[in-house]
């Protein structure tokens, strides 16, 4: 039982890697700047004619955007170092056809849900939304 050519599904050649969620890298980059920010506010003294929220703001302004902007460089870094690790891999193309049968279903006559947001059990509408008569 060998499986002619024309019977094997059509392959490719890919690479497969691990790829970095960029995204976490940023709100981790934005939340050590932050923790950076507020531990620099309670580590020095500060000016009484400017208090500590003031300061710890100024302080958030500028650590926060350098906190992410070093969690993106370490995630592109990071994204790099995985792309050179990547392997190659053989992956099988599916096709998937629509019978005749299948492109005939007729489309649901009362597409509404049951119970929709909004909707009494009975059909009706919500008390105070009925229209105007």
């Amino acid at each position: 039982m060998n499986a002619e050519p024309e019977d094997l599904p059509p392959t490719d050649e890919v690479r497969v890697r691990r790829a970095p969620r960029i995204g976490m890298f940023l709100i981790a980059g934005a939340i050590v700047g932050a923790i950076v920010a507020f531990i620099l506010t309670v580590a020095f003294p500060i000016d009484e004619n400017v208090g500590f929220g003031p300061t710890l703001g100024l302080l958030l302004v500028y650590g926060v955007p350098i906190g992410v902007g070093v969690a993106a460089v370490i995630a592109v870094i990071v994204d790099w170092s995985s792309s050179r690790r990547a392997a190659p891999a053989i992956a099988e193309r599916e096709e998937t056809r629509l019978s005749e049968s299948d492109s005939q279903l007729e489309p649901d006559p009362d597409p509404r849900r049951p119970n929709a947001p909004g909707e009494r059990l009975d059909g009706g509408m919500p008390e105070g939304d009925q229209p105007n008569a």
